[in-house]
């Protein structure tokens, strides 16, 4: 376990992260000098991160996460160690301020932390700059939020083929928009404007255009919150399906404990640490669930 301080200063945050930095450089050339040298010549070319052999697809070891309030840097997250196979569906517990948001945002990479190791789908983000993390997520993740964030000028059809576009040609393994359409029920909704259709049905378009691109791991944030029990079931039938059809991994951030029943793991944080974490081996049918 790393021994760190609930808060420092600004000076001594820039010295933890100098020397952050240079262990990390220094761990990036041994890694490379155990390749092959094709291998290493790749990864010094494309910028690639280091790739781990992991039985688990979401790996966090002594993570620790500081955010700069007033003039000293506060300690959120503190030595968090865990291990998430892939293909399951983990759904993430904890009162405003616990640590939630901060976990979401360092699975996703879109922050970097300061000390440990977040390991997705074995590739280590710590090793990865601001760019690096951006080609990531847009080649592994999508997001499904409590706003829908969809475009109001644009049709249902288009807005869900943003999520084709931001990822570009590079991806082969995209589903089609006919099938997405279909799995999720959104046939007569697809001509229209977001502001013409339901609250329910902006969120069946928002989850199809993650799901386009076919991603490894999707992050929803309170993707019910904004729903009535009616919409919510039906919203986490979808991820269900989704999960077992595809494959996909999905990782669900809620204030509602009820949702951690159907779930495969499920993660309880508690300030800024794991309070608990278990496998849900008893889980419970959707329509079962006490909203």
């Amino acid at each position: 376990m790393v021994m760190v301080e609930k808060t420092i200063s600004k000076k001594q945050f820039k010295k933890m992260i100098l020397s952050k930095q240079k262990e990390r450089k220094k761990e990036y050339k041994e890694n490379l000098k155990e390749f092959p040298e094709e291998k290493a010549k790749l990864f010094k070319k494309y910028k690639l991160s280091i790739e781990e052999e992991n039985e688990s697809f979401i790996e966090l070891r002594n993570v620790n996460k500081y955010f700069l309030v007033d003039k000293e840097y506060q300690l959120i997250l503190k030595n968090i160690n865990l291990k998430i196979p892939e293909h399951k569906i983990v759904v993430l517990l904890g009162p405003s301020g616990s640590g939630k948001t901060t976990i979401f945002n360092l699975v996703s990479g879109l922050i970097e932390n300061e000390i440990g190791d977040v390991v997705i789908n074995g590739t280590n983000l710590s090793f990865l700059n601001d760019e690096e993390r951006t080609i990531f997520r847009k080649k592994n993740v999508s997001f499904v939020f409590q706003e829908y964030n969809l475009l109001k000028t644009l049709n249902n059809k288009d807005n869900i083929l943003l999520g084709k576009d931001l990822l570009g040609t590079e991806n082969k393994n995209i589903f089609s928009i006919e099938e997405l359409i279909k799995l999720l029920g959104i046939e007569k909704e697809i001509k229209k404007n977001p502001n013409n259709i339901s609250g329910g049905q902006q969120q069946r378009v928002s989850i199809a255009r993650a799901l386009i691109k076919n991603p490894k791991l999707l992050l929803a944030d309170e993707p019910t919150g904004a729903l009535d029990s009616e919409n919510a079931k039906e919203t986490l039938k979808l991820f269900k399906e989704i999960n077992e059809k595809f494959g996909t991994t999905i990782f669900l951030i809620t204030h509602n404990s009820a949702i951690a029943k159907m779930a495969d793991f499920v993660l309880t944080l508690k300030n800024g640490e794991i309070f608990s974490f278990i496998e849900n081996k008893e889980k419970l049918n959707i329509n079962e669930l006490d909203f």
